[in-house]
């Protein structure tokens, strides 16, 4: 095989090598999956608004923790990528959600629905994609369309 081939090989190789999902990757039998099940915007949470030219992206989620764990939530372990390529951190006011992703573990094969809430420009572009780190696991997922 020739020097470059074989480096391509490897590179892809180790591409695909990671302790999670991808965008559309429910066929995984093992590692973490996240779901984005719907993502609405709002000018206010729980009777709060944002600072002025903010408003929240909230989603719905579930991540799933199958034959690893236990693994980490928390709010800033989730990182929302908008349309335009800007990312942006889970806001701490999701530990203010009844349903919100709090600190917590998720044991190994549990599921945990849940609510992240993100502070975006009022202009911002709509939301691509999400994902999760633990630094040891990690997963993406998209985002359907705001509601």
């Amino acid at each position: 095989m020739r020097p470059l081939r074989a480096s391509l090989l490897v590179a892809v190789t180790l591409l695909g090598c990671g302790g999670g999902s991808d965008i559309d990757d429910a066929g995984i039998t093992e590692g973490v999956v996240l779901t984005v099940t719907a993502a609405t915007s709002r000018d206010q949470i729980n009777g709060v608004s944002p600072r002025m030219g903010y408003q929240y992206y909230l989603l719905d989620t579930t991540i799933e923790a199958r034959g690893v764990g236990p693994i980490s939530i928390a709010p800033f372990a989730y990182q929302l990528t908008l349309e335009d390529g800007t990312r942006v951190t889970g806001d701490s006011r999701t530990n203010e959600l009844a349903d919100g992703c709090t600190s917590r573990s998720v044991a190994v094969d549990e599921v945990r629905a849940c609510r992240l809430l993100f502070l975006v420009l009022t202009d911002a572009s709509p939301p691509a994609t999400l994902s999760w780190t633990d630094m040891t696991e990690s997963a993406r997922a998209s985002v359907p369309p705001l509601s």
